[in-house]
Parts: structure tokens; C-alpha cells; sequence
């Protein structure tokens, strides 16, 4: 049990890519079909390190706060935000 918690910490800190659970959103199925999923760049965001993607994210987060919840996933890459993010509450 030891060894696998570890080694689900070490592919946390490896995993290229970024998933935020919102309120709602439940962990035990989260590769379930009935978990829903928005991708940020399909809001807007882009990976280029120099576009603000603050608006594309906030979108992300209120789209599946007004879902009911979910999972808001962002694709590897560098994303800069120069604004607050705010994770809606349930």
C-alpha cells in the first residue's frame, strides 16, 4: 500500500497535464462517461506561454459550475494568467 501511494505521488508530479475538479465532480468515476468534461482550449486557452488565459479558464470553471460540476481538464503546455482564477463554489 506503502509502494503505491508513492508511486501515484511520483505520476502527480510527472503528469503532463492538468485536471480540476469542481464542485460536484466525483473522484471513484472519474474515467466514468457520466463525468463531464470541458478542455480549456477548447475555451480559448492557448499554450504559448505569452497569451493571457485567464478569460478561456474562468470559462472553463463557470461552464461546469453551471453543469453542476465536473472535471475541466487543460492540455500540457504553458499557460500565463495574469488575472485571479476563481473556482466556483458548489
Amino acid at each position: 500500500m506503502q509502494l503505491q501511494r508513492l508511486w501515484l505521488a511520483a505520476l502527480l508530479v510527472l503528469a503532463p497535464d492538468l485536471t480540476v475538479r469542481t464542485a460536484g465532480a466525483q473522484s471513484p468515476a472519474e474515467n466514468s462517461p457520466a463525468v463531464v468534461r470541458w478542455n480549456a482550449a477548447r475555451m480559448g486557452a492557448v499554450a504559448d506561454g505569452i497569451t493571457d488565459n485567464t478569460q478561456a479558464f474562468q470559462k472553463a470553471l463557470d461552464t461546469a459550475h453551471d453543469a453542476g460540476g465536473g472535471v475541466v481538464e487543460v492540455p500540457a503546455g504553458r499557460y500565463r494568467v495574469n488575472g485571479t482564477l476563481s473556482i466556483p463554489a458548489a
